[in-house]
This record gives structure tokens, C-alpha cells and sequence, in this order.
């Protein structure tokens, strides 16, 4: 943000002094930013304790008094209508005792549109391009996106980027979360009205880090972690050491042919090392949190889109919860109950041979967030993955997807978000019969692959055997020999899964798992 201070003071004739005198405004205001269109829109600050501070922005004018002992003020704008002509806003604060010393401050290149919030782990924050800014960025043919990056009505917020604000243009775009511009750019095209991006996202990174630990776990819990926390660290200090050591040392002797050390013991048992690495997991929640998204909260937005679960695999049973209270937390910070919109976990891995089912137990619980907390909604994008690349380049159609969900589910336009969703699983000896939901009334059931489906029965003994699959208008029959009566059936559950089920505009269904008398 560019801030512009000017002192329109008398400060001899007044005898009033004006050494350390301010005005500031949070850092997500600043030039080039939009304003959200529809809703009141805050706008907040600092200045000396006791000023009276007036906000003027598109005709209106508001007022508030820098109050506290850090003088802070906020005010709140009248909602408005989207506007793509830039704005200047004006803030002034007066300051105490004094009728005649200003200071103002200006914000430039202002539009008013919708403020999308996007955060997670790499797959978020991996960029347009490739480049010291991200060593695993590039989305697909990026050199040519970036080159087309070129949209006045898309603004790009990075708070660990100093210029803050920026025009979308190749320069901004290249060093931006692929994911996050490739959204703004499908919303940009489909609505015409500004969109904002603010980006907070951090590679491998656990959900925990990103709510404060207040919000998820409770006294009892914290206290535990902390003592074990405390108890165990100079033991895993010593050993992080000693491996990094022992580690150095093995790598030069490799490279010089030479007898190979043999790694230490480690101070801390296997045991112990699972319950510091749970207790750590509790001690350091909330880190990204307060170093990116809150700072965030102070201004009105659109929603939220949200990428990230690898690091939180191994624990794919407590997902659910932890998402669950992190949306509430963020609501509650806001003071908004927006839309936050979730992307499962694309396809990756060695396929179906390894049993690898830690990214379909996490997928499911991506699903069950976004089936039960109020306003979210998920992309699926099963299809769109690399079995080798756990940071796949097709991020035009991840953002795509979020987009066509926002489309339909928040901004309320016709168009099929979503592919086939099951509805109800009938088990009749011999055989099953699925019913879906095709994704609209235009859409038809699709099976691509008849022989390798991605569909599974298992019966009594549960063990599942592949499926044959039948369409039949919005129903599938799977039947498999020496099944008899079925009790489980599920679709795409591995890490990499063979898929086969879409709808007519190629949109996949996710992965789903259903139990006989039961989820």
C-alpha cells in the first residue's frame, strides 16, 4: 500500500505539536484493493487516541473516533454496487484539541466487487510459474497464461509480499496462487464484475495451523499437549541435532567412498516421538493463522476457498471435526457467515495394486464437511491429478470447478457445479443398485469405463472384489461373482483410483463409500 501522509497543520500558531502524530489504515486497505459490493463494507485504522477520523468513498462519508490506548477506528460503508471505474478513498483524522490540524491519507485505483479469501497447503500455493518465488510452481502452458495474465478488473493481495494490492497483470499473476487466479479469472469472466483474490497459503501444512488451538481443542486437551510438549522437546531437540549431524557426516562419506557412519540411536522411543508430535501438532496450532489469515478479518468478503489436507492424511478421522471448527472460528472472527468452498484431494499415488487408501479416507471426510456444515460446497477433481505429481499443473480446471460451484451455489446461476452425487444404495441379493443425482435435470450418467469402473462389493467377509456396472437411466446395477449378499459398496477408493463415472458436461462424481444399513 502506498500511503500518502499530508499535514495540513497550523501546528506553530495553535501551539499544538504534531511529533509522532498518524493516521493508518489496516494493511489488507490499501491501493488497487477491492471493496465487496452488496454488504456493508468495513474500513479500519489507527490514528492518535481521541481524533475524530472521516472516511469519504463513492459519495459517502462516514465517521469514527480513534479510541484505546492504540487509537484504533473503524468505520462501516453503506454496501454498494459493483463498480469497475478505480476510486480514490480519503481518510482524515483530526486530531484532538486542535480545529486546525489535519492529517489525511489516500488510497488509490479503488474498485468494489467481490473479496475472495484463498488459503491452504502447496496445492494452494503453488504459483502461476515456476520460479524462485515457488520451486514446484507451474500450472499447464503457464508461460502462456502469464503472458495473458493481463486484467484491470482482477485485483491479487499476498500479505507476505510487500506491495500487498497489485493489478493482475503477468508480473503480479506469475508469483500468485494458480488456483486462486485461475477462480478469480473463471468468476472475472462469468460475473464482469471485480474481483479481489487474498491469498494466505503455506506448503505442507497441517489444518491445525490454521485456526488458533482456543478454537479447537479444549483446556483439558492444551494443558496435556503443553506439558508433554515441554517434557519432550529437549529430548527431540537433541535428537534433531544428532541426526542432522549424522546426516551431513553420511552424505560426505557416501560422496567420498568411504566407510558409511551408522545412525545413531535416538533419544526419544517411537512412542514417545508419536506424543510429541501430537502435542507439538496442539502447542503450535494457529501459527498461519495469525500470520496470514487474520490479518484478513478486518474487511468484508465474498468467501473463502480452501485446498489443503495431504498433511492431515494420517489422521483422516479427525478431519471433519477439525474443519468443522475451523469454518465456525473463521465465521466468528469475520462476524460473517460466508461461503466456504473446499477442493478434494485430486487423484495420486502408485493406483489400486498398493491399497493405498489414506487420500480416500481424507476425501470422505472432505465430503462429509462440506455435506453437513451450513454454506460450504467442494469441487471434485478425482480425474484431474498426476499419479507421480503430488502438485498437479491442471490448475485452470481445479479453479475452474471451485468457480462453477460459486457460480451455482453462492451467486445462485444455472449451470451444473457438480457431477453425478449419490443419492441412495439398494442391496438385493446377487446385486446393487445405486441411484444419483446426475448433477442437473440436463445431465445424463456417463460410464467411461465399463471394465475397469473404480466400483467395488464386498460381502459378509468384507472384502471387496471389483464390480460390473450397468447404467440405467440415473441408476447403476453393480453385481459381482461369489459376493452373494452384498453389505458394502464404495467407488474410487484409493489414493490413485480407476474412474469411470461422470455426467454429460464431464464433471466426475466423487468417491463415496456406503455401508448396508448405514453411511
Amino acid at each position: 500500500m502506498r500511503l500518502r501522509m499530508v499535514f495540513v497543520a497550523m501546528a506553530v500558531l495553535s501551539g499544538w505539536g504534531v511529533v509522532g502524530a498518524e493516521i493508518r489504515l489496516e494493511s489488507c486497505f490499501g491501493d488497487h484493493m477491492v471493496i465487496q459490493r452488496d454488504m456493508p463494507a468495513r474500513v479500519s485504522g489507527w490514528a492518535d487516541q481521541g481524533a475524530e477520523v472521516t472516511v469519504e468513498f463513492a459519495g459517502q462519508k462516514k465517521e469514527a473516533k480513534a479510541s484505546g490506548s492504540n487509537g484504533w477506528w473503524r468505520v462501516t460503508l453503506d454496501p454498494m454496487p459493483a463498480n469497475a471505474v478505480p476510486q480514490t478513498m480519503i481518510v482524515r483524522a483530526k486530531l484532538l484539541n486542535s480545529d486546525s490540524c489535519l492529517l489525511t491519507s489516500s488510497i488509490t485505483n479503488v474498485l468494489v466487487g467481490d473479496v475472495w479469501v484463498c488459503s491452504g497447503q502447496s496445492n494452494m500455493r503453488m504459483t502461476v510459474m515456476k520460479g524462485p518465488w515457488c520451486g514446484y510452481g507451474g500450472a499447464l502452458n503457464a508461460s502462456n497464461e502469464v503472458a495473458a495474465a493481463d486484467h484491470h478488473g482482477i485485483r491479487l493481495y499476498q500479505n507476505f509480499n510487500a506491495t500487498n494490492w497489485n493489478v493482475c497483470t503477468p508480473e503480479s499473476a506469475k508469483t500468485f496462487s494458480a488456483t486462486g487466479y485461475f477462480f478469480a479469472r473463471e468468476l472475472h469472466k462469468q460475473l464482469k464484475v471485480p474481483i479481489g483474490m487474498a491469498e494466505g497459503s503455506m506448503g505442507g501444512t497441517e489444518a491445525e495451523s490454521w485456526a488458533p488451538r482456543e478454537a479447537l481443542f479444549d483446556a483439558a486437551e492444551i494443558s496435556v499437549a503443553d506439558k508433554t510438549f515441554n517434557e519432550l522437546k529437549p529430548l527431540a531437540d537433541e535428537d534433531r541435532k544428532t541426526m542432522g549431524a549424522w546426516k551431513r557426516d553420511y552424505d560426505a562419506a557416501k560422496k567420498e567412498g568411504k566407510p558409511l557412519p551408522r545412525q545413531p540411536a535416538a533419544k526419544l522411543s517411537r512412542e514417545d516421538g508419536t506424543r510429541y508430535g501430537d502435542a507439538a501438532r496442539i502447542h503450535y496450532a494457529g501459527n498461519n493463522y495469525s500470520g496470514f489469515i487474520a490479518r484478513y478479518t478486518p474487511m468484508a468478503i465474498k468467501g473463502a476457498i480452501w485446498y489443503q489436507g495431504e498433511s492431515n492424511r494420517p489422521r483422516a478421522d479427525q478431519y471433519a471435526g477439525l474443519m468443522t471448527k475451523l469454518i465456525a472460528f473463521w465465521r466468528k472472527d469475520w462476524g460473517m457467515d460466508f461461503p466456504f468452498l473446499i477442493m478434494q484431494l485430486v487423484n495420486f499415488g502408485q493406483g489400486p495394486g498398493k491399497l493405498q487408501t489414506a487420500f480416500a479416507e481424507l476425501r470422505q471426510a472432505q465430503q462429509q464437511v462440506a455435506d453437513t456444515v451450513p454454506n460450504c460446497g467442494m469441487a471434485v477433481g478425482i480425474d484431474i491429478g498426476e499419479p507421480q505429481a503430488i502438485h498437479p499443473g491442471n490448475k485452470q480446471e481445479v479453479g475452474r470447478r471451485l468457480a462453477l460451484v460459486a457460480l451455482k451455489k453462492v451467486y445462485g446461476q444455472d449451470v451444473v457445479a457438480s457431477g453425478p452425487v449419490l443419492k441412495s444404495a439398494k442391496f438385493d441379493a446377487g446385486k446393487v443398485v445405486l441411484s444419483f443425482d446426475p448433477g442437473g435435470k440436463s445431465q445424463k450418467l456417463v460410464l467411461r469405463n465399463s471394465q475397469t469402473n473404480g466400483f467395488e462389493l464386498a460381502g459378509a467377509d468384507g472384502r471387496y472384489v471389483s464390480a460390473s456396472a450397468v447404467v440405467e437411466g440415473n441408476e447403476i446395477m453393480l453385481t459381482a461373482p461369489g459376493i452373494g449378499q452384498s453389505q458394502s459398496v464404495r467407488y474410487a477408493w484409493y489414493d490413485d483410483p480407476p474412474v469411470s463415472l461422470f455426467n454429460s458436461d464431464g464433471l466426475p462424481a466423487a468417491p463415496f463409500r456406503r455401508i448396508k444399513g448405514g453411511q
